[in-house]
């Protein structure tokens, strides 16, 4: 079986013959992949009531969305390619398409690299984050290492000259003062008191990090 037949991929634009219904859909797919798994393919459709006999130009944003994921997955890929899975759903169906991603992911043996500019998406489906902007790597952390070692330092002017900045990654000047993001949270905890420290959410350091293109992270800062 070459790598094609074992990967499953979703592009951000519909792929589908708009005047096919999902009937044919599955029919095309069998002729395809010798793995396709009809009766899972049929259930996951029947789970999210996608009509079976509707022309596929029919549907809405949302409905793509979910038949996309559903035919990447149908037969058992080993890779699954995703970008924005999540795009055009609702709160409700968004969760349903992220659990039935999850429900891949207890599978040994699967992987799954999700393009998306959705956070929460990321931060609840995967184990490392890539932060790609403008066709370079800005950083690549675990997710676990965002939570624990991330934070977002608020500073007044005094408190900023004062701040070792090794371990800052990127700053940005504020009405009162400077907010930062560091990836060495316990060194400013006891090396700097009274500093406002909390938590960094992925969504603040995507945007402060975007913000100044010359902003380098500790992994680049290690290999320089």
């Amino acid at each position: 079986m070459n790598a094609k037949s074992r990967t499953g991929v979703t592009f951000g634009d519909s792929t589908f013959v708009p005047t096919f219904t999902l009937n044919d859909e599955i029919a095309e797919r069998k002729r395809f992949y010798t793995t396709f798994d009809e009766q899972w393919c049929r259930a996951q459709l029947q789970r999210f009531t996608l009509p079976l006999n509707q022309q596929i130009q029919e549907f809405s944003a949302g409905m793509l969305a979910e038949c996309k994921t559903i035919m990447a997955m149908a037969h058992h890929p080993e890779p699954l390619i995703l970008d924005e899975p999540t795009a055009g759903l609702d709160v409700i169906a968004r969760n349903e398409v992220l659990d039935l991603l999850r429900e891949c992911m207890e599978i040994p043996g699967r992987s799954m690299l999700i393009s998306s500019h959705v956070a929460t998406d990321l931060e609840n489906l995967c184990d490392d984050l890539y932060l790609i902007d403008r066709g370079r790597i800005r950083m690549h952390e675990t997710i676990d290492a965002l939570h624990d070692e991330y934070a977002v330092l608020t500073l007044t002017d005094d408190q900023m000259s004062a701040a070792d900045p090794r371990y800052i990654l990127v700053k940005q000047r504020t009405a009162g003062g400077w907010k930062a993001i560091t990836d060495e949270r316990g060194f400013y905890e006891e090396n700097l008191p009274g500093v406002g420290i909390c938590g960094a959410s992925i969504d603040e350091i995507i945007t402060l990090m975007s913000a100044d293109p010359r902003t380098t992270t500790m992994q680049e800062r290690t290999m320089q």
